[in-house]
C-alpha cells in the first residue's frame, strides 16, 4: 500500500483498514489516521511522525525503527506489541492503553500520559523524562531499572 493509496482512502472518508498490510518503508507523516486498525501489520522502518491517530488500534503490529515523534495518539490501543528500543518524544499518548506491551529501552521524552494504562506490560531500562503522568496506571507490570525524572506524577488532579 502506499501513502497515495491512503491518503485517497482519507479524502474519500474510507475506513483506515490496515489489517495484516506491509507498510514496510512507507511515510506517513503528517497525515490524519484517526481510528486506524493496525492489527497485524507491519511497520518496519514507517514514518509516524506528526501524524494524528487518536483512537488508533495497534494490536500485534509490528514496530522495527518506526519513527513516532511529535504525535498525537489519544486514546490509541497498544496490544501484544513489541515497542523495544522506541524513542516517543512529544508524544500525545493521553487515554492510551499498553496491554502485553514490551517496552525494554524505550525513552518517553515530554509526552502526556494522563489516564495511561499499563497492564501486563514489562518495562525494562525505560525512562519517563519531562512527561506529564497524571492518574498514569501501572497493573500487574514487570519494571526494572524504570527511571522517572521531571516529570509530573499526580493520582489526581
Amino acid at each position: 500500500m502506499t501513502r497515495e493509496e491512503i491518503e485517497k482512502l482519507i479524502e474519500n472518508k474510507q475506513p483506515l483498514n490496515f489489517k495484516g498490510k506491509d507498510l514496510s518503508g512507507i511515510n506517513l507523516s503528517f497525515l490524519d489516521l484517526t481510528e486506524a486498525d493496525f492489527t497485524d501489520a507491519n511497520l518496519i522502518n514507517a514514518n509516524l511522525n506528526y501524524c494524528i491517530l487518536e483512537n488508533a488500534i495497534f494490536t500485534n503490529t509490528i514496530f522495527v525503527d518506526t519513527k513516532i515523534n511529535n504525535a498525537d495518539l489519544t486514546n490509541a490501543t497498544f496490544i501484544n506489541c513489541n515497542l523495544d528500543f522506541k524513542e516517543f518524544e512529544f508524544v500525545n499518548l493521553k487515554n492510551v492503553k499498553f496491554t502485553n506491551v514490551h517496552l525494554e529501552f524505550t525513552d518517553f521524552i515530554n509526552c502526556c500520559l494522563n489516564n495511561t494504562q499499563f497492564v501486563n506490560s514489562k518495562l525494562e531500562d525505560t525512562n519517563f523524562t519531562s512527561c506529564n503522568m497524571v492518574r498514569t496506571k501501572f497493573k500487574n507490570m514487570n519494571m526494572i531499572r524504570v527511571s522517572v525524572s521531571y516529570t509530573h506524577l499526580r493520582a489526581h488532579e
